[in-house]
């Protein structure tokens, strides 16, 4: 087998593997289920990012705005502080590398053989 190839089954086997995660909250809470799913993604980028980048969830504040709460913030936690707050998490704009939403209704939307990421 060659190297593109592994590296293929490798990403398909990651897939799999957080696909059957996302579907073990066993609650019918839409909001736990979908608090779970946001802790199955922070955990999978956690694991793949370089050290640098942290996830979170949180605000982002800029100079103008400010976001709405984040279900991911992929953030430069070497450079930039956070700032943490009794109900929330801010993180500046400027250590912010990526915003994510965590929708369960897409995986419902999607085919089973739908290939997510390309893979």
């Amino acid at each position: 087998m060659r190297a593109p190839e592994r590296v293929r089954k490798y990403f398909r086997a990651i897939r799999s593997g957080l696909l059957g995660a996302a579907e073990e909250a066993v609650c019918n809470h839409s909001g736990l289920t979908g608090g779970h799913r946001e802790t199955v993604c922070k955990e999978y980028l956690g694991k793949v990012l370089p050290k640098r980048f942290d996830v979170d969830r949180g605000m982002v504040y800029g100079f103008a705005h400010r976001s709405k709460e984040a279900d991911i913030v992929i953030w430069d936690s070497m450079n930039f502080p956070r700032l943490d707050m009794p109900d929330h998490t801010v993180f500046f704009a400027e250590s912010v590398r990526a915003v994510l939403e965590v929708k369960t209704r897409l995986l419902r939307l999607l085919p089973h053989s739908t290939p997510l990421w390309g893979i």
